[in-house]
């Protein structure tokens, strides 16, 4: 008897302890606001920026300091804009917010406009002969020891690096002494064939691939942010203020179909929601999920096939259009998406209802 009752004790005590801690952590949750992530409001940066008397670009933002060189090959060698002189160019008069040299095959007018959290630099590369002018065009900084540096959002842990990729046309490097700088393609032209670098030092973004017709002009329009702050998703984020991307996505997506009874979800014992369920339980689903996408399919056990012309030939319009229907009396305001792949041409091998496509 007392042998139970000191097993016992132990037990239950352990059981209390469970619940209690179980109840503290409802009360926290009760009582606190979860964490969010949210784009932050556009916020000018105080940097200075002035073109050089060699037509180079330089920038400042408290104890950082840079100086952006750019060269523009010729046939051969190369012209460059540096600090107090534009080498192999002959210089036009100029002004604080332009500067303008020539070669005797192309002209280059430098323009940049500020923005809150960038220098927007626009490069006019005017043709002055009557042949298409091949040409390579780049831009670098060398801002000492870095501890790390991107190219196209890949990080780099060697020296030396490349990266093409137009999605993400950018180099951010964040050097030893603090802070983060970053170079990002704007023109269409310049993404299209962008190349970020590092080499011997210098960190940059160019264009390899560019050819300009006779007599013609191509504006290339580059951007580049200074942060006191040194992550990469701050780079990233001002990036993305400047295109006007970085905004809150205002609900979800989720995929709902008009699926019979008996479907089931990842889990054995669940059905997916569908035709058989009401209005009500459809409702209490998009809202958990705060979709106001709604993506309808094919359904397969009915028959349905979601592979291009087979979508096209085992539709029925009528189970879709019924559901719909209670999708929106569910959520008034979802816009309804219909998924099938466009596959549309039918091979040999796509036999029967092309479920193989």
């Amino acid at each position: 008897m007392n042998i139970t009752m000191t097993a016992g004790r132990p037990r239950l005590l352990c059981r209390l302890v469970f619940l209690l801690f179980w109840a503290l952590l409802a009360f926290v949750a009760r009582s606190s606001e979860l964490p969010f992530l949210y784009p932050e409001p556009v916020q000018a940066v105080p940097y200075q920026a002035r073109l050089a008397p060699g037509g180079a670009l330089e920038l400042s933002l408290g104890e950082q300091k840079y100086l952006l060189e750019s060269d523009f090959a010729m046939t051969p060698g190369w012209a460059s804009f540096g600090a107090t002189e534009a080498a192999n160019f002959q210089r036009s008069p100029g002004d604080d917010a332009a500067f303008t040299a020539e070669t005797a095959t192309f002209a280059v007018t430098r323009t940049i406009r500020r923005a809150d959290e960038a220098l927007i630099v626009t490069d006019t590369i005017k043709n002055l002969t009557a042949a298409n002018l091949p040409m390579m065009y780049r831009h670098k900084i060398k801002p000492g020891e870095v501890k790390e540096y991107r190219i196209c959002g890949y990080r780099i842990y060697s020296k030396r690096g490349n990266g093409t990729n137009s999605i993400n046309a950018s180099v951010i490097c964040m050097p030893q002494s603090g802070g983060s700088i970053g170079m990002l393609a704007l023109s269409d032209v310049f993404r299209a064939h962008f190349r970020g670098f590092a080499a011997q030092g210098y960190y940059g973004i160019g264009d390899d691939n560019l050819v300009i017709r006779p007599g013609a002009s191509q504006d290339m329009t580059f951007a580049v942010f200074l942060s006191a702050r040194d992550g990469y998703y701050d780079q990233i984020n001002a990036m993305r203020r400047l295109l006007g991307v970085n905004y809150v996505i205002p609900s979800g997506y989720a995929f709902l179909a008009p699926y019979p009874p008996g479907v089931k979800t990842f889990h054995p014992d669940y059905d997916r929601i569908g035709s058989g369920d009401s209005v009500e339980t459809i409702a209490e689903w998009l809202t958990c999920k705060s979709a106001d996408y709604v993506g309808d399919g094919a359904i397969k056990s009915l028959g349905e096939w979601s592979h291009g012309t087979a979508w096209v030939k085992s539709a029925r319009p009528d189970l879709h259009t019924a559901f719909h229907q209670k999708v929106r009396q569910a959520r008034p305001g979802a816009s309804i998406f219909h998924y099938f792949h466009c596959f549309l041409d039918e091979k040999s091998q796509m036999t029967g209802t092309y479920d193989d496509a």
